[in-house]
């Protein structure tokens, strides 16, 4: 159930998240290669915890619940992030900065955190 629910959540966090970067960049038709190679950067983190996730057979009940739970946080988050619910962006930086910014900072949150289940889960063991 949980599963369906992470997996569910990183689709719409994608879809969404690409949804407001085409909104943001409506404005600039003539630099379309440039907001697809965006929505490919934007969608990495999602992309990343749906394969993670149909791939998690192998991984130890913890790091499972920890991959699920984190899925649920970073699609909340990244619709917070993009939709300015929570405003990241500095003062006076463009409105590009979240849309480069905000997936690597995911997908190394999303590395440290399964990493650290996964250590934690080990020593358990």
């Amino acid at each position: 159930m949980l599963r369906s629910v992470a997996l569910a959540s990183a689709g719409i966090g994608g879809a969404s998240s690409v949804l407001y970067l085409l909104q943001s960049g409506s404005r600039n038709s003539e630099l379309l290669l440039l907001v697809a190679m965006f929505s490919m950067w934007v969608l990495s983190p999602f992309l990343v915890l749906c394969w993670t996730i149909l791939r998690s057979e192998r991984l130890t009940q913890p790091v499972r619940a920890t991959l699920y739970g984190l899925t649920i946080v970073l699609a909340l988050a990244s619709l917070a992030i993009y939709s300015r619910l929570i405003d990241v962006k500095p003062e006076g930086s463009p409105n590009t900065f979240l849309f480069v910014a905000v997936p690597p900072v995911s997908l190394l949150l999303i590395a440290a955190t399964l990493s650290l289940a996964a250590l934690r889960s080990r020593k358990q063991a």
